[in-house]
């Protein structure tokens, strides 16, 4: 997922941008990556659970922070939204995969920063057709998301991307108890 950042700070400062957009790009692009996966999942002939995996570092408990009301906020989402944990990455080969991932794909989306579709192609060449897509946010893309989603997070108190999950949360049932297969996706 790529995050066009001139993009990404003039949209998050606008008044609804405010209200939708996380104040800080790295937790949106890991919010939107999961979201963009949940999308997809919704479309298998049978209801899956994912369960999520990203690598221990700064940021880390910002995101595991953010799992419970991101869910909230996104209740189709939620519906197929495992566990959110985090691996070592010195032990798990698939977050070492993802850090080698995220780092190209930044390094893409830095060099061809006027042309974000070479860099599309050119990720999607690096991994000879493995890639099902290569998202990445401009103005108009990050406008949409505000436009469809401001009057529901206003209405559930967000500010920034963000609320605070009720403690009584009906999200906190677990993959077993919904008897749903648990698939793993790593988070860069």
């Amino acid at each position: 997922m790529g995050v066009l950042m001139d993009d990404y700070r003039q949209v998050s400062g606008e008044t609804d941008g405010e209200i939708v957009l996380n104040k800080d790009p790295y937790l949106f692009a890991h919010q939107m990556f999961m979201g963009i996966v949940l999308s997809e999942v919704h479309k298998f002939p049978r209801r899956e659970i994912i369960a999520f995996h990203y690598d221990e570092h700064s940021k880390a408990s910002l995101l595991q922070k953010s799992w419970d009301g991101s869910k909230k906020c996104n209740p189709n989402w939620a519906k197929s939204a495992g566990i959110l944990e985090p691996l070592d990455d010195k032990k798990n080969v698939p977050i070492q995969v993802a850090d080698l991932l995220a780092h190209t794909t930044t390094r893409m989306f830095q060099q061809w920063r006027n042309e974000p579709e070479a860099a599309v192609t050119n990720l999607k060449s690096w991994l000879k057709g493995n890639l099902m897509r290569v998202p990445y946010t401009n103005s108009g893309f990050l406008r949409n998301i505000v436009a469809g989603n401001v009057k529901r997070f206003r209405a559930k108190g967000a500010k920034g991307g963000l609320i605070v999950p009720d403690s009584k949360s009906a999200l906190k049932k677990t993959a077993e108890s919904e008897g749903g297969l648990v698939r793993s996706v790593t988070s860069i």
